[in-house]
């Protein structure tokens, strides 16, 4: 029996739970809906062991037909169809999308085939869009599918700032990066950039400023 429950507690899952759909308003015509993928694990497959993604119905879209394209053995689950007329404010026709959602997910995951794809890890695990995505399961990218396993977030807030969210261990990381401009009148603008960065560094992260600020002591120079 001891051995029975060892062998139980050392058995793999994957879970994943579609979730909090948000209604975004693109502009004064057009809106959009996302949802929250989670995914928790203790699977070999997957190097963070747990995660959250938002995507849209668009990207579930994506992911098939990519997936499909380097699976032609198998025959893939399908998506809850598009309707012409869904409606983002019913939470009876959302509900409905998110459990198929969530259907077709469980289903994939459940492939041995399907799991060696990247662009499904990406997918689930990373924050990328979908051109970004291509281009990174295609090594077009400056990083990797594994090195983006440990990213949890990447802004460029503008040519010289940017931002890294990272998971190390159990414990999260915002690291900024800062390059400052050459002309001490660009600096005030440049600072409150940095400074709302920082300040909208999660709760809880440690944060790391990094960078050039192009300081220099003396008069005021263009150069």
């Amino acid at each position: 029996m001891e051995q029975m429950l060892k062998n139980l507690s050392r058995t793999e899952f994957i879970s994943i739970t579609v979730r909090d759909p948000r209604v975004y308003k693109q502009d004064i015509w057009h809106m959009y809906l996302d949802y929250e993928i989670c995914l928790e694990t203790n699977s070999m497959c997957f190097r963070k062991k747990w995660s959250s993604v938002r995507r849209r119905y668009s990207e579930f879209v994506w992911l098939r037909q990519s997936l499909q394209q380097n699976a032609l053995i198998i025959e893939l689950p399908k998506l809850p169809p598009w309707l012409p007329f869904f409606h983002l404010r019913s939470p009876e026709q959302v509900a409905l999308r998110m459990k198929g959602l969530q259907m077709f997910l469980e289903l994939v995951v459940q492939s041995p085939l399907l799991l060696s794809d990247s662009r499904l890890h990406l997918f689930l695990q990373s924050k990328l869009s979908v051109g970004r995505m291509e281009r990174c399961a295609q090594g077009r990218t400056r990083y990797t599918v594994a090195e983006l396993s440990h990213v949890l977030e990447f802004i460029l807030v503008k040519e010289e700032i940017m931002s890294l969210h990272l998971q190390v261990g159990d414990k999260s990381l915002t690291v900024v990066l800062v390059y400052g401009p050459n002309r001490s009148v660009e600096y005030p603008a440049s600072l409150e950039s940095m400074g709302g960065v920082l300040d909208s560094a999660p709760a809880g992260d440690f944060v790391v400023l990094l960078g050039d600020f192009n300081t220099h002591v003396g008069n005021d120079s263009d150069t």
